[in-house]
């Protein structure tokens, strides 16, 4: 996989702003709406090009003592980074050729994601880690375990009001520990290899469509679901991903995925709200 020339990219964009929402992808309206909003913005599709080799390095890198020097390699799959705020990760597949899309809405999403994941992490820690407890009161205790919990459901509110109407996040980078902040960086870069290999499973699906071999995982459903084409199509591209790491890490990479399929449950609560609740 390499980083979309400009030719294609343009190519790709005017053939989005067409499809009905029947093809899926936004729909006709978001389709239009994402294409114009990069339309008007400064940067040129040779910027978007550049800018798109550029992440796409920075994500091998982070990744190279896991996939090796070869990551994310697709014969005839290109790839981008679009700098618009509304978030989503696409396969385009066109006869012999394919690309990934990736919004920089989707990675801030998904930093947030990964911020409340680690901040409900350090309130279980804090009624569990005896040291912890011999160190504070009781009282005080409780008082950071309870604004812990607030700080988390504030960043899952305000990811999954991004997803809906996204607006400037808060820069909590000077409030937080280091260590919380250098572990969200590590978290989302598993998170982005499993997105960025989830949409390559994709391209792979349409191009192949048989099955891959078992990764050695059970997938299960918590409550009974009916298994639909679309639905077949996503654990089709879950096992791609979890088949291109190696086996020592796949239960990281599951661990990384359920901090995208957190944000994703979070959207879809929002979405199938009852009647009387407002949905953003």
């Amino acid at each position: 996989m390499q980083a979309i020339s400009d030719g294609n990219l343009a190519a790709i964009l005017r053939d989005a702003a067409r499809l009905s929402p029947a093809e899926g992808w936004f729909g006709a309206t978001a389709n239009q709406l994402i294409c114009a909003k990069l339309a008007k913005t400064a940067v040129s599709l040779a910027e978007v090009s550049a800018l798109s080799a550029a992440f796409l390095s920075e994500r091998r890198a982070a990744v190279k003592n896991i996939l090796g020097d070869h990551a994310f390699m697709s014969d005839n799959t290109e790839f981008a980074f679009l700098p618009v705020a509304e978030s989503f990760a696409y396969a385009y597949v066109q006869d012999n050729t394919a690309a990934i899309l990736l919004s920089l809405g989707l990675v801030e999403a998904l930093r947030f994601s990964c911020l409340s994941g680690q901040l409900a992490s350090a309130a279980r820690r804090l009624q569990s880690d005896p040291a912890l407890n011999a160190a504070i009161s009781p009282a005080a205790r409780d008082t950071l375990s309870a604004e812990l919990r607030l700080m988390t459901a504030y960043f899952n509110a305000c990811t999954v009001l991004y997803f809906h109407s996204p607006f400037p996040l808060p820069n909590v980078t000077a409030a937080l520990d280091p260590h919380i902040l250098h572990q969200t960086d590590v978290t989302l870069q598993a998170v982005l290899m499993f997105v960025i290999l989830h949409e390559m499973g994709h391209v792979h699906f349409y191009r192949n469509q048989r099955p891959l071999p078992s990764p050695g995982l059970v997938w299960e459903f918590a409550v009974p679901e009916m298994l639909d084409a679309r639905k077949e199509e996503e654990l089709y591209a879950d096992r791609f991903a979890l088949s291109s790491v190696p086996a020592a890490f796949r239960l990281p990479l599951v661990h990384a995925a359920t901090f995208f399929l957190h944000f994703h449950n979070y959207v879809d609560v929002a979405k199938n709200a009852p009647p009387g609740i407002p949905c953003p």
